[in-house]
């Protein structure tokens, strides 16, 4: 018997070896079947490429160390006469065609006497050695600078009045107007005024008062736009026929995402609109209920063969396959925007009404103008009530709002306007599309989103029940980030996740996915609430009966919260979702209506993260901006303790372990009893698990799954592979 056991045991070993193989190597088929395709990669920045540098000094050479002199008084001085130098170049003659040559030369020969002067300051500051030649500096630096002011003092009559070389002024005279130098300076702040006009800010600090010839120079790289004028890219979206072209338009200024379709002759329009009347009324399926896409599309092929022979159509093969093509992207599809939901780039599509063209949200170059228009009301209108019949709803005047998911998992929200009664530009919608192959940890840390440790750290977190909450503004990678999470979950763990649409994608087999539903008709009971309606807050009532390890719900906006954080309460982990862009901001929402919590519940979470979505060197990242752990609450103040563990650091794009402790590590000693050296090797390895399996490409979300369940198994067969046979 015993022998039999180990028989079993190593061949599931086996098993599991052959598992791993296959993994890694449909991973490197992958990777070369994209390179092969040449498909569109977006360039993700990363974070290692943006640390910041030190701005170098003015005078170009190292800042002298005077005994009793701030290092700032000489860096003004600096400042101050490079301010002079520019002021004193820019001294022109607007009429010098008035002035002889002989008063033009003398007027240049003392513009060039005072950029002498200063050019022998500058020099000066780098020999400084006593506070005594700072204070000389500045007085040598107050007459040119007043000598510069008188310039402009009596435009038009009286005299200009300069510094010999002895210290004396000499009064020459005025020759031509100048520009009113003295004014200049006086905006840039150099010379204070005591009166400020109406509309000026004051108390702005010195920082932000810069000087005009600062405000015109190259403007610095952090706040210069993307370099969109070379752009120019083409690929396929339904190959043959539909491609795209990417490319900057000379005209309006902008990047401009064009559809490239196979245009249509008249002959084709004629027999493509003949067609597609005759083929509603033969079509004896609902594509509401359509799960294999590829017999019902030879279900419509023989249809449209046979009403081709039937009547008789004369195609050549390219008429045929162009005009079956539209009759496929019509009627299987979602007509006009087909191509658009077949990128893969693409996150949201967005319609602002009749005559507007249709904008996407790409995800290298951000928000795109297309060159597809909705020009009519009736055209725009029964678009909408397509998708709306698509997600299963009913659009109408009379109920203007829909909000549902497409069948491919797209979000879908529709507003049906009459002579724009509710939009004023027409109809309205916004496709917010649902990714067929959803990111996993690999792709956050291809991206920069998360950092291995962090990754490593968190997957200990979730494996010893911590709860989470995921924070952070529109579109910042929530959702994302949650599926991601979900993935360190134990694969016997029993999941229950509850959704307004659905949008996760997981691979355990012990998982309840619950989807919430809208009524119908009038509001009844008093409530608010429809016939037939199932809300979130019901669902999660539910699925507290059902005993399940890890509750997940997609995000928590209402009365449903308080049953998420019972839950925690009672021993269930849990993940979830909130609108919030800081961690006070995630309290405040929590414990204010209409969630209104209790205080005393907030205990109960383990973990905040807070994302951000953000613009580095013209490309839109998302960021994990801070991790953050609740210790427990302060019943008196009703605020939680924290702990900041993780930090993201703007400026020069990378992580900051912030804090030399952390609670989750901790109890996870007392939990096992262990030493704190041996959670931290833990975290090393499977930061090491993590780095190997973005190193060989393993990004797909079932194959990530299966790694970390065979971690969770039999963890030195990964290492193995991680570190080499040496394990």
């Amino acid at each position: 018997m015993k022998k039999l056991i180990k028989i079993g045991a190593i061949k599931e070993k086996e098993i599991e070896r052959e598992a791993i193989d296959i993994t890694v190597e449909r991973s490197k088929s992958e990777t070369l079947k994209r390179k092969k395709a040449q498909r569109l990669q977006p360039e993700y920045p990363k974070p290692e490429e943006y640390r910041g540098y030190e701005p170098p000094l003015r005078s170009g050479k190292e800042r002298p160390v005077v005994p009793g002199v701030k290092n700032e008084e000489i860096d003004r001085l600096q400042r101050k006469m490079e301010e002079l130098q520019k002021t004193i170049s820019s001294i022109r003659a607007p009429d010098i065609q008035k002035t002889s040559a002989d008063q033009a030369a003398a007027m240049q020969q003392m513009t060039d006497d005072l950029q002498k002067k200063l050019e022998s300051l500058v020099n000066a500051t780098a020999n400084i050695s006593k506070k005594q030649q700072v204070i000389d500096l500045e007085t040598k630096l107050s007459r040119i600078e007043n000598a510069v002011d008188k310039i402009q003092s009596k435009p038009g009559g009286g005299g200009i009045t300069i510094v010999t070389e002895g210290g004396e002024p000499v009064t020459t005279p005025v020759i031509f107007e100048f520009p009113r130098v003295a004014d200049e300076l006086k905006s840039t702040g150099i010379i204070t005024v005591g009166q400020k006009s109406v509309g000026d800010v004051r108390g702005i600090p010195a920082m932000l008062a810069l000087p005009k010839s600062e405000k015109s120079k190259k403007i610095s790289s952090e706040w210069e736009p993307t370099e969109s004028s070379t752009v120019n890219i083409r690929y396929a979206l339904i190959e043959p026929y539909a491609y795209v072209n990417i490319r900057w338009n000379e005209k309006t200024q902008e990047v401009v995402y064009t559809l490239i379709e196979p245009p249509l002759t008249k002959k084709e329009n004629e027999v493509l609109k003949k067609l597609m009347e005759m083929v509603v009324d033969l079509l004896d399926i609902n594509l509401m209920n359509v799960t294999e896409m590829g017999a019902v599309k030879k279900y419509l092929r023989d249809k449209v063969d046979m009403l081709i022979e039937d009547y008789g159509f004369e195609l050549t093969k390219s008429e045929y396959d162009k005009v079956n093509y539209y009759m496929d992207r019509n009627f299987l599809g979602l007509g006009t925007i087909e191509p658009l939901m077949q990128d893969p780039e693409i996150e949201d599509i967005s319609c602002d009404g009749v005559g507007v063209p249709i904008f996407i949200f790409h995800r290298k170059y951000g928000s795109m103008k297309t060159n597809i228009v909705f020009e009519q009301d009736e055209e725009l209108n029964k678009f909408l009530t397509k998708l709306s019949q698509r997600c299963g709803k009913h659009i109408s005047v009379a109920d203007p709002l829909v909000d549902g998911a497409l069948p491919d998992g797209s979000r879908l929200q529709a507003t049906y306007s009459s002579g724009g009664d509710i939009a004023t530009k027409g109809s309205t919608f916004t496709i917010r599309k649902f990714t067929k192959d959803p990111l996993t940890i690999v792709d956050l840390m291809n991206f920069g989103t998360i950092p291995s440790t962090m990754a490593a750290y968190l997957w200990l977190a979730i494996e010893f029940r911590s709860s989470v909450l995921i924070a952070g503004g529109t579109a910042t990678g929530k959702t994302s980030c949650l599926n991601t999470l979900c993935l360190f979950l134990h694969p016997e763990t029993k999941i229950v996740s509850i959704e307004d649409t659905p949008e996760l994608a997981l691979p355990h087999e012990h998982w309840v996915a619950k989807i919430s539903r809208t009524g119908y008709g009038p509001d009844i009971g008093g409530e608010g609430r429809k016939r037939g309606e199932i809300s979130m807050y019901d669902l999660l009532r539910a699925a507290l009966r059902e005993r399940p390890d890890e509750i997940i719900v997609g995000e928590v906006r209402g009365k449903e919260a308080y049953v998420l954080f019972q839950a925690m309460a009672t021993g269930h982990a849990g993940m979830a979702t909130i609108h919030a862009e800081a961690t006070e901001a995630v309290i405040n929402r929590l414990i204010t209506a209409p969630i209104s919590l209790s205080p005393g519940l907030l205990q109960h979470l383990n973990l905040i993260l807070v994302m951000t979505n953000t613009r580095i060197k013209g490309v839109d990242v998302r960021r994990v901006k801070e991790v953050v752990e609740i210790l427990g609450v302060d019943m008196k103040s009703e605020k939680p303790y924290t702990n900041q563990l993780f930090k993201w650091v703007p400026s020069g794009d990378y992580y900051e372990f912030s804090s030399d402790k952390s609670y989750i590590l901790n109890k996870i000693v007392g939990e096992k009893g262990i030493s704190e050296g041996s959670v931290w090797e833990e975290l090393q390895r499977r930061t090491a698990v993590l780095e190997w399996m973005k190193k060989e490409g393993i990004r797909y979300y079932k194959d990530v799954g299966r790694i970390i369940a065979i971690y969770y198994k039999n963890p030195d067969d990964i290492l193995k592979r991680v570190f080499g046979e040496k394990t």
